[in-house]
């Protein structure tokens, strides 16, 4: 916590807990409890602690199936959701799904309730839909200094820039080219899938369409201990590609749709798109 928790003013008076409960832990049950009130000390929705129930519910996530669903809409217009993007097979699926709608005129992606999950998921999504572009900084805190990062996409690279170091990967192809593509959002996309949408949106590759989403701007860390439990801690602040931060204030739209249906707003977009490139 002394390293890494983002809000460092709540940690005015953290020292105070490192003797609190000397000679009063007996068991595991008090040992959970106590770890659950020194985090619930610093007033933070994302920062806590899970328990070894928690921890394994947690873990299951992560080989969750049928996170992505997709269909062909009438036009040859693609429909793909991402329910979140926390399990591992979500990149798998997400390539299947844009593999068997290849013959697809344009793309609809429905982020609607999609609560996020792992960053570098939601990057390797974002890979699928650009040609290339930044999706996310993030800027964290250690003891002595700020600590950012930096995710981009050239041609052929998937680039992360950590504290000055740069790591190179071979990036995922671009399963959709440069088709029109309009990206559904509400009050229920949250954390990764408000990056993904966010970026797309700042990228110039994507319509969004919807309500405006959640707005949580912050990333986490997570300790995994020896006993099947972990810790979860608020980290650092990310940033769009074009600079905004969401935290408390969420993604807008480019379209603010509330009651019309929204497949049916986003198909004829997608038409008019896909007219107005074949004309040009």
């Amino acid at each position: 916590m002394d390293e890494h928790f983002l809000f460092r003013d709540r940690l005015k008076g953290w020292s105070n807990w490192r003797h609190k409960f000397d000679s009063e832990l007996t068991d595991k049950e008090q040992l959970d409890q106590s770890v659950a009130v020194m985090l619930g000390s610093l007033k933070d929705t994302y920062t806590f602690y899970r328990d070894s129930d928690a921890t394994t519910a947690r873990r299951a996530l992560d080989d969750e199936k049928d996170v992505v669903t997709y269909k062909k809409l009438a036009d040859r217009i693609g429909y793909v959701r991402i329910s979140g993007f926390c399990s591992k097979l979500c990149t798998q699926e997400l390539k299947q799904a844009l593999s068997n709608l290849k013959d697809c005129q344009g793309y609809i992606l429905d982020l609607q309730d999609n609560n996020g999950g792992c960053v570098d998921i939601a990057f390797e999504s974002f890979a699928l839909f650009s040609p290339q572009g930044d999706f996310v900084s993030m800027k964290g805190t250690s003891v002595v200094e700020s600590c950012p990062e930096k995710w981009y996409l050239e041609k052929d690279m998937a680039l992360i820039e950590s504290d000055g170091d740069l790591a190179k990967s071979l990036r995922l192809p671009n399963y959709t080219g440069n088709k029109p593509l309009v990206v559904l959002i509400n009050e229920n996309t949250r954390s990764a899938a408000e990056m993904l949408a966010g970026a797309l949106q700042d990228n110039g590759r994507a319509t969004l369409l919807g309500r405006q989403s959640f707005g949580k701007g912050i990333v986490q860390r997570v300790w995994d201990l020896p006993d099947n439990t972990s810790v979860k801690i608020s980290s650092a602040y990310y940033y769009l590609p074009l600079g905004r931060a969401i935290h408390g204030v969420g993604v807008k739209p480019d379209i603010v749709i509330d009651k019309e249906p929204l497949l049916d707003k986003a198909s004829t977009l997608i038409r008019s798109k896909h007219i107005a490139k074949v004309g040009n």
